[in-house]
């Protein structure tokens, strides 16, 4: 490296006087290139999402994660991306993940329902359809729901709905844009 470098700097028109030498300093990265770093991976990782490249994807969603952990939105497209390669259990670690470091996920919430609906997980599918009702009581399919299920007004106190009807929720997260948010 020390030769291509003096190599270099002759090569430009100069050169060091006899007996000097060229001192190189190695200095940690900082918060700013780890930052860079993750960013970096996470706008490769929904390239390749979008594209359909759902190894790529999730290959640069986990650099992105060891540059920087404190990323809810790689956490949650993280998490898609497990979910679409069946690995739903590790999706779901990456949803909570995500609720953890952003509580006012709405998109992280119905996916976490949905994969609890998947995995047949009845009390903690209630749990986030509760959550999610209180959050967006506006969306005209929760209306009909306490209509059909007046019980879930009760709130925690209610008794969870079953499986069956659960999955004839068919209740879908807002719509998503795969892009970067500052």
């Amino acid at each position: 490296l020390l030769a291509k470098l003096e190599r270099g700097i002759k090569s430009v028109g100069g050169g060091g006087l006899p007996g000097e030498r060229i001192t190189v300093l190695a200095a940690e990265p900082d918060s700013m290139d780890s930052l860079s770093r993750a960013r970096r991976y996470y706008a490769l990782a929904l390239r390749a999402q979008r594209r359909g490249d759902l190894q790529v994807a999730r290959q640069n969603y986990e650099l992105s994660l060891q540059e920087r952990q404190d990323q809810p939105e790689v956490h949650y497209h993280l998490g898609n991306v497990l979910d679409e390669q069946g690995y739903l259990d590790d999706a779901v670690a990456q949803y909570r993940e995500a609720l953890t470091q952003r509580p006012n996920m709405l998109e992280v919430q119905y996916r976490l329902l949905a994969a609890h609906i998947q995995l047949g997980r009845v009390d903690s599918a209630s749990f986030y359809l509760r959550a999610i009702m209180q959050r967006d009581p506006r969306n005209p399919q929760f209306q009909l729901l306490h209509e059909q299920h007046p019980e879930l007004a009760k709130g925690d106190s209610a008794e969870p709905l079953d499986l069956a009807t659960l999955e004839d929720l068919h209740l879908a997260p807002p719509d998503e844009d795969l892009e970067m948010r500052p």
